[in-house]
């Protein structure tokens, strides 16, 4: 068992290697330990990894826009209601994956204040993906409040960047 070990991790570390274009043990000692191997035991190929299917690859690569809000508001406008519809057929092609929602909101406000706009804003984006199909247990709602501003700036066009939800995936897993 030892000695067939020692002929799979010569033949993977001679693929690798060569893959990388570096230096593994010598040849001699490959060839050692294939020679003893054969001698007692059959060897096994270890077969390298299927390439990922299209959707496995559309899985990993898949990045959820932020959805915006209005100012002191938490309701989905049409553009939202797309954006989550998007995240949503995602998440149903993906099983394994989970979605962290964080709600953001501009200074303005008091902290509490804020905290409490992102949670609003977070949740109703969960609500909407639950309605859509999306299990309960699959969304982990959070607020940021104003800390984590997506730009710096006190103006009009920077406060409506940071009124926002963000999506983060979790659990992604890879093709099976």
């Amino acid at each position: 068992m030892r000695t067939q070990s020692i002929v799979r991790l010569a033949l993977l570390t001679t693929a690798l290697s060569s893959l990388a274009g570096i230096g593994c043990a010598s040849d001699a000692a490959i060839q050692r330990d294939t020679n003893l191997a054969s001698s007692t035991r059959p060897t096994t190929v270890v077969e390298p990894p299927a390439p990922a299917d299209a959707a496995a690859v559309e899985r990993l690569t898949f990045t959820p826009t932020p959805v915006r809000f209005s100012y002191d508001d938490s309701a989905l406008d049409a553009a939202g209601r797309e954006q989550l519809q998007a995240l949503a057929e995602h998440l149903k092609a993906s099983p394994g994956v989970k979605v962290r929602i964080v709600g953001h909101a501009d200074e303005r406000g008091t902290s509490e204040y804020n905290l409490s706009l992102g949670e609003d804003r977070a949740r109703v984006a969960r609500d909407y993906l639950t309605r859509l199909g999306i299990g309960s247990d699959r969304v982990v709602v959070t607020s940021r409040g104003e800390e984590d501003p997506a730009v710096a700036g006190s103006s009009e066009s920077a406060w409506a960047v940071n009124r926002r939800d963000e999506f983060v995936l979790l659990n992604e897993v890879a093709a099976r």
